[in-house]
């Protein structure tokens, strides 16, 4: 499966790999102080957000062809942040729709489904509902990944961790980069957390 069918591409050329490995380390590196061009927590966060869809392939047929759908439950001001980052990649914005969903209805033509601020029991009924379906879960509450998610995010120190559910990946058919893996905190089998 070709990526551009699949899936918007925010980067093209040999080093395009290279290049969103590196804006990844980037963004898991510690935020530093800039009085000129000052990056929120969110920013950071759909920054990153983005760059996930280069580093996971969905199964034949389970993107669009009128494109990638990114969908943000219970966090409207972070729907915002990653609609003005992807405006701000070069040729991304056609093909990828971002939308925000007051609650975890309506959601089945997302490929990705970021979780803000969410009742913790509904995220949990969602995920339980879901883990055969090819979409990509991103989180931030504890038990994210126990309960079936794929991406747990957090900030520490003011770097943001990503945390990898691998075997809940596989469950939904989609494949996480080996490049990804290897920055992250990987869980298998909703047993906890294990090492890089």
């Amino acid at each position: 499966m070709s990526r551009s069918a699949s899936k918007p591409a925010f980067h093209t050329g040999k080093s395009s790999a290279i290049f969103a490995l590196g804006a990844v380390a980037f963004l898991l590196m510690p935020a530093v102080g800039n009085s000129e061009m000052p990056v929120s927590e969110r920013q950071l966060k759909a920054a990153l957000i983005l760059r996930l869809i280069d580093f996971v392939d969905w199964p034949p047929g389970a993107i669009s062809r009128a494109g990638f759908s990114l969908c943000v439950v219970g966090d409207e001001p972070l729907a915002s942040a990653l609609q003005q980052a992807a405006a701000a990649l070069p040729g991304s914005s056609a093909r990828l729709q971002i939308s925000h969903h007051p609650s975890s209805k309506g959601l089945e033509a997302c490929r990705l489904i970021v979780f803000g601020q969410y009742d913790e029991r509904q995220i949990r009924s969602f995920l339980g509902d879901s883990t055969r379906t090819p979409v990509l879960t991103v989180g931030e509450t504890d038990d994210f990944l126990k309960d079936g998610g794929i991406v747990r995010l957090r900030v520490e120190r003011g770097r943001v961790r990503i945390e990898l559910g691998l075997a809940a990946a596989s469950t939904a058919g989609l494949r996480i980069s080996s490049r990804l893996a290897r920055l992250a905190n990987q869980t298998d089998e909703r047993k906890g957390v294990k090492g890089p």
